[in-house]
């Protein structure tokens, strides 16, 4: 559901956001600003042969994922072209536009603290149904259905935030895009899914659960499961439309089956002075080191199965780094390790 006819009257959606868990607007954003992010991130994947030299839209050489040059979220730390966006000024200037920032001002109903990491989340997803290897692990190229709010925690308390969601292009069926479940932010953590360190997430369907707890993936957090009767919601987007969604609400990314690499933002914001995590205060970059230095760790030390899938939940997402004099990753490993063995 549309809701631009309401976006001055923010009572009206503060009720929206209640009730449906996302907000959707049309031809909200700064076309220009979309554009200028668009280009400059395609003069990248010029320069490492994903688009061609002659090509204004992010057409498709064929070229694959390369560890080291693109990843599907790519960051100042893990491949050269995350590097090189990391110091676009166009994804910062686009993250902190005014559009956005009145639009959350009316959501939250105050002063925004924006998130540290926003200038590097740009997702970029090449065509393609199989899975790419991701600092040692295997990921669909279309992200799983999920909740922020699994990830975007800590063991002490859930932040407030609201994610904008963002085309940096047209995205019809075949290009993939956001899929919501409407309310599902309503009905608390749903049941996610890992297996061996790889996150499987929230399964869609009674059949895909099955078919995950026979390989032997288990659920490492959440009660919730999917009823069948959820209903899921799409839309083609076009340059300057705007999603937000309620950190709970679970959404997951389609397949691109298109020729064209789908370009999207996903920033983060929430009320000044209100209770954050470890990554709202730290870029994208430093988190995602920290993550793979700890799956390099798990993997040295040969742990494996549920335990293993435990310890990188914690570690990963809900702790991460400690400040703590004698803090080292492969101690509080072996810490965590011992304590879910006694459990």
């Amino acid at each position: 559901m549309d809701s631009s006819p309401c976006s001055n009257d923010p009572e009206k959606i503060r009720k929206r956001m209640s009730r449906d868990g996302y907000l959707f607007f049309r031809n909200l954003l700064d076309k220009n600003k979309v554009k200028q992010a668009r280009t400059d991130y395609i003069d990248i994947l010029k320069r490492y042969g994903y688009v061609p030299q002659k090509s204004t839209a992010p057409k498709w050489t064929g070229k694959d994922y390369n560890s080291q040059e693109l990843l599907p979220e790519s960051t100042s730390t893990n491949c050269k072209v995350g590097k090189r966006v990391a110091r676009l000024k166009s994804i910062r200037s686009l993250s902190n536009s005014d559009e956005l920032k009145e639009i959350f001002q009316k959501l939250f109903g105050g002063p925004l603290f924006v998130w540290k990491d926003n200038p590097e989340r740009v997702r970029v997803f090449l065509p393609g149904k199989d899975t790419v290897m991701v600092a040692g692990q295997q990921a669909p190229r279309a992200t799983p259905a999920h909740q922020d709010v699994y990830f975007l925690r800590d063991c002490y308390n859930e932040p407030p935030f609201c994610t904008a969601w963002i085309p940096l292009m047209d995205i019809d069926k075949s290009v993939g895009g956001l899929i919501i479940m409407k309310g599902s932010h309503k009905n608390g953590l749903y049941q996610h899914f890992m297996h061996s360190g790889d996150q499987r997430l929230i399964p869609l369907n009674e059949s895909q659960l099955q078919e995950w707890k026979k390989e032997g993936a288990e659920s490492v957090d959440g009660k919730t499961l999917l009823k069948g009767d959820e209903q899921w919601v799409r839309s083609d987007l076009y340059e300057g439309d705007l999603i937000i969604f309620h950190r709970s609400t679970i959404h997951a990314g389609l397949p691109n089956v298109s020729n064209l690499i789908r370009l999207s933002s996903d920033f983060r914001y929430q009320l000044r002075g209100t209770p954050t995590v470890w990554e709202g205060r730290h870029t994208l970059g430093y988190a995602f080191k920290f993550r793979s230095d700890v799956r390099q760790q798990v993997d040295s030390l040969g742990i494996k199965g549920p335990i293993m899938d435990k310890i990188m939940l914690r570690m990963q997402f809900l702790e991460g780094p400690s400040r703590k004099k004698n803090y080292t990753i492969t101690g509080r490993i072996k810490e965590l390790s011992q304590t879910f063995k006694n459990a």
